[in-house]
């Protein structure tokens, strides 16, 4: 560690960044909220991604048990909006918020503009962004809302999608939030879109996805983009968040994913949590390849919600 006696100018402070304390123990923390197993569930479990194979411990509970509501955060706060508190379709428009450094119970933060049930989310270090979702396992929302992460209130509109559905998922880099694939209420769809986050406005076309399916989840480094998708399959694929096209193989999972599973990331690793299996998978996000196992989630619930301190937004 370099030594800082004297008065240092801040581009020589940054040149030795390397050498200072580690002030930000929270960074590289992976938050997994709620889900659905014999009931729906408040629980909130974390994980230090930057440990290397460190099992899920528990950080709180939620201000409702809840399933299927995403989660965005900044590098300081994590917000778990929407979802159904029901096994059902009981969908609600809360936003909770919890301090990542600080384990503890959540706070509400707000409200969503309606009470989406599989929407999905993303962030930018400051922007989170909440798209699409359903009611009622009937009435299918195109909308995207925003919230301003470090300030509670509640959302405020951002723009639309091009389709009204549900079950799809989203990643995002600093600049760009991506939304994947999705459920319109009468088929699968294979359609990326992307929106500027700092900039509101309807989503534009990306590219396409191999498959016309549900997502699972997506996650990434802010480079590169993620994406499982249900059906039964362990196939991982990916995106490269700067430059719209289609999309290219990864490798695969330990296992096979279900639309209910979740996964988040640091800006090397994501982590994949399975729906209903207490297992967890890693890849290494700049080299395609094949998972390899992880730890242990500590618990096997279905249709969580994940985000970490460390993800593409943040980088």
């Amino acid at each position: 560690m370099p030594n800082y006696q004297g008065v240092w100018s801040l581009s020589t402070q940054m040149q030795n960044r390397t050498g200072w304390p580690t002030f930000f123990q929270s960074q590289g923390r992976m938050l997994v909220a709620g889900g659905l197993g014999s009931s729906v569930s408040n629980a909130i479990v974390s994980i230090d991604i930057n440990a290397g194979g460190a099992d899920a411990v528990d950080f709180g509970d939620l201000t409702a048990a809840r399933r299927d509501a995403p989660s965005c955060a900044s590098t300081t706060r994590a917000c778990i909006g929407g979802g159904s508190t029901s096994g059902g379709f009981a969908g609600t428009n809360t936003i909770d918020y919890v301090t990542i450094a600080n384990a503890g119970n959540a706070s509400d933060f707000g409200d969503l503009t309606n009470t989406p049930i599989q929407p999905a989310a993303c962030n930018s270090a400051t922007i989170g962004l909440y798209a699409g979702g359903n009611a009622n396992n009937s009435t299918y929302y195109n909308t995207i809302q925003k919230i301003t992460i470090g300030s509670t209130g509640n959302a405020s509109d951002f723009g639309d999608l091009s389709d009204a559905v549900r079950g799809l998922c989203a990643d995002s880099s600093s600049t760009r939030g991506l939304f994947f694939r999705g459920y319109n209420g009468s088929s699968g769809r294979n359609t990326v879109e992307y929106v500027t986050i700092a900039s509101d406005g309807n989503a534009t076309d990306f590219g396409d996805s191999a498959v016309t399916n549900t997502s699972a989840c997506a996650c990434g480094s802010g480079v590169r983009s993620l994406v499982t998708y249900s059906g039964g399959t362990a196939d991982v694929e990916y995106f490269t968040i700067a430059s719209p096209g289609n999309t290219t193989d990864f490798g695969d999972l330990s296992r096979s994913m279900a639309s209910s599973s979740s996964c988040a990331s640091s800006a090397t690793l994501a982590i994949f949590q399975y729906a209903n299996i207490s297992n967890i998978t890693q890849m290494t996000i700049a080299t395609t390849g094949n998972g390899t196992d992880y730890g242990d989630m500590g618990i096997v619930e279905g249709y969580k919600s994940a985000t970490s301190s460390s993800n593409g937004g943040v980088q």
